[in-house]
């Protein structure tokens, strides 16, 4: 196993502990801060009967914890088959792994983001007693939905070009060329277009990437950050901390250090229009738009 592969998975367990001591800090933060308020009556409770801060909590212990679990199979599987050079990441990466492993891979991402659905969808649907439609997700999208959604989001992905355009200049005069490249490499390593780009001569695999990317994650991610997530802050908080906690842990999820940064604009573009709309399909859409351009973009640049 190479040294760059161990120092990226000793850092997804850094990042995924440090992930859960961020959101533990800063429930209690936020419980501290508004105390006296709402001891007064003057400010909502933080945790409450319906879209409480506490779901959230608990919802990504399990969330992380079913995560850590699925990354333990993987590494067990990988060992065992050989897949990934012996679990190397950068055997993915470089198109080295077997395309029995990458199809491992990809299915291990399926099943994270079918967990973050349930696990979200589970606490409106038993614990809120909520249909769907009452977060904004009707069981088929209007024309007008449809069309806010695609034109928004060719709206979004200029503007978070622009954005990743103006942060990469910046970084690049502010950094070391030394640290600008191990933050860009360790950033790459971490999102889904490396991934791509080691799969564009396999139109098969590179097929089931896009649908799981482009379609299957935005349906998932938007469950959780803009109706579960979003929800819970708003009613606690207020809609501007529900915009910034909602964009900054999306971004969060995403991994590279570089990422939450080009990121973050997207996060909060969703959840206000989430808030205009108040339509989970067209913050869908707008994510399938989003993420189908760049994965469009990697195959045929």
């Amino acid at each position: 196993m190479s040294t760059a592969s161990t120092f990226f998975q000793f850092y997804i367990l850094v990042a995924i502990a440090a992930l859960i001591l961020l959101i533990d800090g800063a429930l209690f933060f936020a419980w501290l801060l508004r105390k006296d308020e709402m001891d007064a009556g003057t400010k909502p409770p933080i945790f409450a009967p319906v879209w409480s801060l506490v779901d959230v909590w608990v919802a990504v212990q399990i969330i992380l914890v079913a995560f850590l679990g699925l990354a333990l199979v993987s590494l067990l599987a990988c060992m065992n088959f050989g897949w990934l050079t012996t679990f190397d990441l950068t055997g993915i990466m470089d198109g080295s792994a077997s395309d029995a492993g990458v199809l491992f891979v990809l299915g291990t991402v399926l099943v994270q983001n079918g967990v973050v659905l349930l696990v979200s969808w589970s606490f409106i649907h038993f614990r809120y007693r909520m249909a769907l439609r009452q977060i904004g997700l009707p069981a088929l999208p209007t024309r007008r939905q449809l069309f806010i959604g695609l034109s928004a989001g060719l709206v979004m992905v200029l503007a978070s070009t622009v954005f990743e355009t103006a942060m990469d200049w910046v970084l690049r005069h502010l950094l070391t060329m030394h640290t600008y490249r191990m933050l860009a490499e360790m950033s790459k390593a971490m999102s889904a277009g490396a991934l791509a780009e080691s799969l564009r001569h396999k139109p098969t695999l590179y097929a089931l990437l896009f649908f799981g990317g482009a379609v299957c994650a935005p349906v998932g991610e938007e469950f959780f950050f803009r109706g579960f997530l979003y929800n819970c802050v708003k009613h606690r908080i207020g809609v501007t901390a529900a915009v910034l906690i909602s964009a900054f842990f999306f971004a969060l999820a995403h991994g590279g250090p570089l990422l939450v940064l080009a990121i973050l604009p997207i996060g909060a573009m969703l959840a206000l229009m989430y808030e205009r709309t108040g339509s989970l399909w067209v913050t869908i859409i707008m994510h399938m738009v989003n993420n189908a351009i760049g994965f469009l973009w990697v195959y045929y640049s």
